[in-house]
């Protein structure tokens, strides 16, 4: 496995290969910020050029034992630890995405008005990324949607901006990054419908953790836009959406969705009917140990995983998280997150005490 790799923040010039670093660990995540942390000794000399902001490289090994590039990172705090018996320090890294918090839009903007191409998803995301402080960083390299909403922002940071830009899309997306040339490319990502590999889960099984959480569960849902707009008139005069099958295995469980980004009747009413089919349902998760399959150690974030019990399931999952705790001590050793989806459904979430 190729050790991690330094370059400077400014030149993007390669600086060091940290071969004694230690204790390396990431987290992917869909639609997030990823984020790690390594350990050098303290009398290391190439921890001068683990400067914060330095650029780490970061590597992992696939099934075959071959090198896999993880991504580019950005040094952030630096924890120096003392005791009788060492003396190292800790970094903590977060994916170059995080360069987007650099810059704001200062003041109110609005994007996607009007109806020519323009106003598509992905000129949105490219008019967002023009107001990045130079150098520009990212550039969108591909989009694999054409769906029209209205976006307003407030003195808003980039990456809130981009990350929210999405959030309104009922399919299953996933952000992607090409962080091995200069400018790095963003791409946002359809969710395929063709699993990579399949997993065939039995209650003898080892390596599998199954979750089925029912705080997301919403059967009737109210829908409201911009201006208060509602859906009565595409629907029996009625403002909200019912999912019989919901309503006849958990009850009326209700919630209300204002999202001011919809203007239009119609296309509040196909949200909520995309939306809704996701909430009225049990979110299930199936944490899986890498080394329970060896396809595990291949799978990326946004990848497909055919699940099937022995209780009746037979499902696409996501992969919606992928980690390690330890590259240089346990590099077989991590978890994969499978789950319903990757839409964003934090807004509707009840919370709990």
């Amino acid at each position: 496995m190729k050790p991690p790799i330094i370059y400077d923040w400014r030149t993007k010039k390669r600086l060091a290969y940290l071969q004694n670093a230690y204790n390396i660990n990431y987290i992917q995540q869909t639609n997030s910020v990823w984020s790690g942390e390594f350990t050098l000794p303290y009398s290391d000399d190439k921890k001068q050029y683990c400067s914060m902001f330095n650029f780490l490289e970061l590597w992992d090994i696939d099934a075959g034992g071959n090198d896999k590039y993880i991504g580019l990172f950005r040094i952030m705090p630096a924890i120096e630890q003392l005791n009788e018996d060492e003396h190292d320090i800790v970094y903590t890294f977060e994916h170059v995405l995080s360069t987007l918090l650099d810059s704001s839009m200062v003041g109110h903007h609005k994007f996607g008005e009007g109806t020519g191409d323009e106003n598509d998803t992905g000129p949105v995301i490219s008019n967002i990324l023009s107001f990045q402080n130079d150098p520009k960083n990212w550039l969108l390299e591909s989009c694999d949607y054409t769906n029209r909403f209205i976006y307003e922002f407030d003195d808003e940071n980039l990456l809130n901006a981009v990350l929210s830009v999405p959030k309104s899309l009922t399919d299953d997306y996933y952000w992607e990054f090409s962080t091995q040339v200069y400018p790095w490319g963003l791409n946002l990502k359809k969710v395929s419908e063709v699993p990579v590999t399949d997993i065939r889960y039995k209650k003898n099984i080892t390596g599998i953790q199954k979750t089925i959480d029912p705080r997301s569960i919403c059967t009737r849902l109210y829908l409201y836009g911009k201006d208060r707009i509602n859906i009565a008139s595409l629907n029996n005069g009625k403002e909200y959406l019912d999912s019989e099958e919901g309503i006849t295995n958990y009850g009326i469980v209700t919630n209300i969705i204002n999202d001011s980004k919809f203007e239009t009747k119609q296309s509040l009413y196909d949200y909520g009917v995309g939306l809704l089919n996701k909430l009225s349902k049990p979110i299930i998760t199936y944490e899986l140990d890498i080394q329970t399959i060896n396809a595990a150690a291949n799978l990326k974030i946004g990848d497909i995983v055919r699940v099937v019990t022995d209780d009746g399931l037979d499902q696409n999952l996501v992969v919606q998280e992928i980690s390690k705790d330890d590259l240089t001590g346990a590099p077989n050793n991590g978890k994969v997150i499978l789950g319903n989806g990757t839409v964003d459904i934090g807004i509707i979430i009840k919370s709990f005490i």
